[in-house]
């Protein structure tokens, strides 16, 4: 079994049942909404979590991928079946509660991009128009942002593998010159700049060794080239 991927054959994340409370409203109730510009961008990676957020228009809403339920190569299915121009729904974050669907637009080249999760039992949601062919870039550039992230080994892949007193002295270190004053990274939260900042440093000083490197290697090229490998592809759902 791949290194990240759990022991499960049956990982059917294309499943809406768990969300009908949030069920979209026709198309008809808004034929007048506007066109919306869709970013999705990485934020940090850390403590085996992917950030990111999804923000269009006025409305944002930040999810993380981990490393249990919503592996890499969900993303990088729901990508490919996305350029394919198909129209589908996928669990892609928030342990298996966030959902994302892109369904038919008003036009051609358009599609409706739908956002929607019960975290923490409080509905989050978002539904928006936008245009397929930038909607697409946006995930394809997030999946090469993880790809090229320094921390995605040591804080995705292999974090469980990191010994536990090479990581404690890298912590103590990291309060300390935490504490001596290090500005934060910008869009972060203190707390959440700390935590990038203490991954920067694990990454910077921790080698990885010849297997784990391999190992997210194999992730880093998935993600350039939104091309699954073989053994990993019976874990991929099938399209609705």
């Amino acid at each position: 079994m791949p290194v990240g991927v759990p022991p499960r054959d049956n990982l059917d994340r294309w499943d809406e049942s768990k969300f009908s409370h949030l069920s979209p409203k026709g198309l008809s109730a808004f034929p007048d909404q506007a066109t919306s510009n869709v970013s999705i961008s990485l934020r940090y990676i850390a403590y085996a979590y992917i950030n990111f957020v999804v923000v269009a228009d006025d409305e944002r809403l930040e999810t993380s991928m981990d490393d249990i339920d919503d592996l890499p190569f969900f993303l990088v299915h729901f990508i490919q079946q996305l350029i394919a121009g198909r129209h589908i729904r996928a669990a892609l974050s928030d342990g298996g509660e966030m959902l994302f669907a892109v369904e038919p637009g008003r036009f051609e080249g358009e599609c409706r991009f739908r956002v929607n999760s019960n975290r923490g039992g409080r509905p989050h949601s978002l539904d928006v128009f936008t245009g397929r062919a930038d909607l697409i870039g946006q995930f394809v550039a997030l999946a090469e942002s993880i790809a090229a992230h320094p921390c995605l080994g040591h804080g995705y892949v292999v974090f469980d593998e990191i010994g536990d007193g090479e990581f404690e002295r890298i912590c103590q270190d990291a309060e300390r010159e935490w504490t001596a004053g290090l500005s934060h990274h910008e869009h972060l939260t203190r707390e959440e700049s700390q935590e990038a900042f203490l991954f920067e440093k694990i990454a910077a000083e921790c080698p990885l060794s010849s297997e784990q490197e391999a190992v997210t290697d194999v992730y880093r090229l998935m993600l350039r080239t939104l091309e699954i490998p073989p053994e990993w592809r019976r874990h991929c759902p099938a399209v609705t």
